[in-house]
């Protein structure tokens, strides 16, 4: 790969935004599945961690969270955004 192909690469890559869907209620798993601990992370921290290994990352979270989302990765550049979902997971995304 030249480095004029890398530089266009890189470009595209950086074009990428990841929409992290967390505004479900967990209903049929029980418990906040967001919260949920695997390893030393929660889900939604390993879904984050994820995707921002390939650009930003928007985060669609129950309305009543938001705020507390927002604080939690605030020092993470990568997540540009924490938005309220809808009533199903059509009207979230």
């Amino acid at each position: 790969m030249t480095p004029k192909n890398a530089s266009s690469a890189e470009n595209r890559i950086s074009k990428v935004w990841t929409i992290v869907v967390a505004a479900g209620e967990s209903k049929r798993f029980g418990e906040d599945k967001q919260k949920l601990k695997i390893g030393n992370k929660t889900v939604l921290e390993s879904s984050v961690s994820s995707a921002t290994s390939v650009g930003s990352v928007v985060i669609v979270a129950q309305a009543g969270r938001v705020k507390e989302i927002e604080q939690f990765f605030s020092t993470t550049q990568s997540v540009k955004s924490v938005v309220p979902g809808g009533q199903t997971r059509t009207a979230s995304v």
